[in-house]
């Protein structure tokens, strides 16, 4: 590899799994055609000024062209706002305005709802299949679409000088008190995140393994630390990516059902929603977010559902991932509550328990303190 950057995983792809689809919207899309979707926009991008630290704001939900912004962000070096489209409008605008987007992309999902915003940010650009749709009254607006044919297919000429410790997206947090706080994230620090993250998951013989024969659909979004690093890993090691877009449970079971998906993240209350679906079952998933009830918990592995629980927090993609220890039976009550409660720190990371003072507290299963 090069640079340790984000787009060199695509440049991978494409050699190795040129055949290699993305499904998103209804379409599909090989990884040939995604990389010359990708260069052009970028291409494009570049003739309308867009270059190295330009913020790029982007508000959709899991779809390709979501992804296909991720990697022409990274080959120009500008930064990826992913906005966080689950904050009130209020704190939305607060971190656009706080992180300094000079282009916002929208898709037709929301363009009505941020309509009011229009005049505060000079470029738009809408994402949508839907060309007739009316743009945004600005200085400058594009359908999507439109600004891609405008580009060549050649990588941009500033794509080897983006470097492993460069900025390269800006997500920012709900928080519980005051304003919204903004999370920049380097290209090393996301692809070193990924690779623990996924590393640990195929050490592990039970709970949400992962390999590169599996079909991958996020449910997490991508504003949230780019769904876990699901941007990032199907690409790497060329397995097949599902975005499911606006789809709800059924239409997501629909998708499951017909893309032959086995891999998903989600939140408990999504798992909870699919398991109320008929045919969920024998799927790897990835949870995490909030509580995980232990009456989901025997739902799910009643269903065949193998599930590992995340922990981490949004400075770093994750701290830990539940295990069941080798010692223990995979079909019992205890090694469903390693699988709901079991944290083990990912490769490389280092966690310890303190008090108040910060002294370490001892490791015996009953001393309690905060996670350092």
């Amino acid at each position: 590899m090069k640079n340790f950057v984000v787009h060199q995983l695509l440049y991978h792809a494409v050699i190795t799994h040129p055949e290699q689809v993305i499904v998103s919207d209804g379409k599909q899309f090989t990884f040939r055609q995604f990389y010359s979707r990708v260069v052009k926009l970028a291409d494009s991008l570049s003739k309308h000024g867009v270059k190295k630290g330009t913020v790029i704001g982007v508000l959709d939900v899991n779809t390709h062209r979501f992804l296909e912004m991720h990697f022409a962000c990274s080959m120009l070096g500008a930064v990826l706002h992913t906005i966080n489209f689950r904050l009130a409008p209020e704190q939305m605008v607060y971190s656009m305005v706080h992180t300094g987007d000079e282009w916002v992309f929208v898709s037709d999902v929301f363009a009505p709802a941020v309509k009011p915003l229009f005049p505060k940010f000079p470029n738009w650009v809408l994402m949508s299949d839907n060309r007739e749709q009316s743009l945004p009254e600005t200085r400058s607006a594009f359908h999507y679409e439109d600004l891609l044919e405008q580009g060549e297919e050649k990588e941009p000429a500033g794509a080897a000088q983006v470097k492993e410790n460069d900025i390269f997206s800006i997500f920012y947090t709900t928080g519980t008190t005051g304003k919204p706080k903004g999370i920049q994230y380097k290209h090393k620090t996301l692809l070193y995140g990924t690779l623990q993250l996924f590393h640990h998951l195929a050490l592990h013989k039970y709970g949400a393994r992962v390999s590169s024969r599996n079909v991958y659909m996020p449910l997490i979004p991508f504003f949230h630390i780019h769904a876990w690093g699901m941007a990032f890993f199907p690409i790497y090691v060329g397995a097949k990516l599902v975005l499911p877009g606006t789809a709800d449970p059924a239409g997501q079971m629909a998708l499951i059902q017909k893309e032959k998906v086995s891999w998903m993240n989600m939140v408990p209350t999504q798992l909870q929603m699919l398991l109320d679906q008929k045919g969920f079952s024998n799927i790897n998933v990835l949870t995490g977010g909030s509580p995980f009830a232990s009456g989901i918990a025997q739902k799910a592995q009643d269903a065949g559902v193998n599930f590992s629980l995340i922990y981490g927090g949004s400075d770093q993609l994750a701290t830990a991932i539940s295990v069941v220890p080798e010692e223990v039976e995979p079909d019992t009550a205890e090694a469903l509550e390693w699988r709901r409660v079991g944290m083990r720190p990912l490769p490389l990371v280092e966690v310890s328990l303190r008090d108040k003072s910060g002294n370490e507290v001892p490791h015996d299963g009953k001393s309690l303190g905060a996670v350092w």
